[in-house]
């Protein structure tokens, strides 16, 4: 992954960067890998799925290495930093750590997935669960078509960060309601948000950090968010076991939309309108 978003930069140009961004692969298996899984089950072995699934990762590898990628020198005489070398960049420019700030908040509710997905299925169809899946999976495909537009029409686009940060807080607090028409509302109103949320901040990202350091800073960065991640599904797992469902989606909503308030008082709107990115022409 994070070689993908070092070198997307330098495979598209700059008004297609935020579209190939929104084309997101992982929710796409999610969707239809699950549904192509289950039918092949009923025909199939899992010893066998998991040939087919090696003979699939055969295949990439060898069209990986026929991949070419441009080299663009930057600059001749800059020796090859470090990876610890970075640590100073990004230290000191306040845009790199406003894109740290806010991609951890949302992997609150992100880390822990699956387990909300399990804990609302409970005592309901099997179906059910495909069913949340598919309605988070489409709104996210859904977000994709038209965060070009988005990126186009507002040029604040830490403000956009920033508005969809608060409406996947409140579909968190939606979910709090243990109703199936609310949890379907909640689980959209988060695939729009996410799916939003996730370009708009790779493509600042990529924008923001000196080109020379991507594959280091994006590195940094899955490192900082499977930490993330790791550590929020132990304790969501056992928030679940102590305070309940409810009462976590609660708490989850309102640490969002707080993170949302701590990111505006700490780098202060001037800040925000000096760092964003301008519209793509």
């Amino acid at each position: 992954m994070p070689a993908i978003q070092a070198i997307l930069p330098v495979l598209a140009d700059k008004e297609n960067l935020i579209t190939i961004n929104a084309i997101n692969i992982v929710t796409l298996s999610r969707i239809f890998g699950a549904i192509l899984a289950e039918l092949l089950l009923t025909v199939a072995s899992l010893y066998a799925l998991f040939l087919v699934a090696l003979f699939a990762y055969v295949i990439l590898y060898v069209f990986s290495i026929y991949l070419t990628v441009p080299e663009i020198v930057i600059n001749k005489k800059k020796t090859k930093a470090r990876f610890r070398e970075i640590f100073p960049i990004i230290s000191k420019k306040r845009s790199i750590n406003m894109i740290l700030a806010i991609s951890m908040i949302p992997l609150l509710f992100i880390s822990g997935f699956n387990l909300f997905v399990m804990e609302i299925g409970k005592g309901k169809a099997d179906w059910f669960i495909g069913i949340l899946y598919f309605i988070e999976g489409a709104s996210v495909l859904l977000a994709g078509m038209v965060v070009k537009k988005v990126f186009k029409k507002y040029k604040k686009q830490i403000k956009v960060l920033l508005v969809t940060w608060g409406v996947m807080g409140i579909a968190q607090l939606s979910l709090s309601f243990s109703t199936l028409y609310l949890t379907a509302i909640g689980f959209s109103l988060f695939g729009i948000a996410y799916g939003i949320f996730k370009p708009l901040l790779y493509t600042y990202s990529q924008q923001k950090v000196p080109p020379d350091i991507h594959g280091k800073f994006f590195a940094f960065k899955t490192m900082i968010d499977r930490t993330i991640m790791q550590i929020c599904l132990v304790l969501i797992g056992v928030s679940l076991d102590m305070i309940g469902y409810e009462r976590l989606m609660i708490g989850l909503g309102i640490c969002m939309l707080l993170g949302v308030c701590v990111v505006l008082f700490s780098f202060k709107n001037e800040e925000i309108r000096e760092e964003d990115v301008s519209s793509i022409s």
